[in-house]
């Protein structure tokens, strides 16, 4: 069985890492931990086979979180954030993560992380590996380059969270508009957003994914 400890205090994107895990390996067991100090208390008693931590915990903030781990534990982890600045993937992995998750990452492109790294790889943006000058992918070690992570999983509007509930209990756009109060090109406007944020294209899967996670 897989164990893999999720370090996060973001719901969206504990479930939406829930659920990337989850398509890897079905029978994985799951820990979760909001902070750097339950994640390290998880340590002294689970022996994961992958962390996902997230580098923005209230605790502790930055590569000095993954580095707090490393010293640790000889478990890969994968450095999850929302922190958009270009040279962090490479620093994390020179600090010694394994992967890279941006927060609005499309949730193929977790699962993929995930089981590269579950499998002995490595798996970050391109960009890293041009940079050295490196003919490896997205994915390293043979893994298969994923396009750019482009997609905002986990970072949906209240807004936007309102329009896919109603959606996902039957409301058309017209009835959603009605409901919030809103004009219909607004509600239109917000479905384009959460389908770009989920990496889906039709609204049947983007419901799907919403009941999915609201299941976790």
């Amino acid at each position: 069985m897989v164990k893999v400890l999720i370090a996060d205090d973001h719901p969206m994107c504990v479930a939406a890492l829930q659920m990337a895990v989850a398509r890897v390996a079905s029978n994985a067991e799951v820990r979760v931990s909001d902070t750097l100090e339950g994640a390290i208390l998880e340590l002294s008693a689970y022996r994961p086979d992958l962390i996902l931590l997230d580098l923005g915990l209230r605790d502790s903030v930055g590569l000095a979180t993954l580095r707090k781990l490393l010293v640790l534990t000889d478990s890969p982890i994968i450095s999850v954030t929302g922190d958009e600045q270009p040279d962090l993937p490479g620093m994390a992995r020179s600090v010694g993560a394994k992967g890279f998750i941006e927060k609005r990452s499309s949730f193929p492109a977790m699962a993929e992380a995930i089981d590269v790294v579950l499998k002995g790889g490595e798996w970050f943006p391109l960009s890293i590996y041009a940079e050295m000058g490196s003919e490896e992918g997205e994915g390293g070690r043979g893994g298969r380059a994923e396009d750019p992570l482009d997609c905002q999983v986990g970072k949906l509007t209240k807004a936007q969270l309102a329009v896919l509930r109603l959606a996902s209990r039957g409301h058309s756009n017209e009835e959603i508009g009605q409901e919030l109060s809103i004009k219909l090109a607004t509600v239109k406007s917000h479905m384009h957003a959460i389908f770009k944020s989920l990496g889906v294209k039709r609204r049947t899967q983007a419901i799907s994914l919403y009941l999915q996670i609201e299941e976790i």
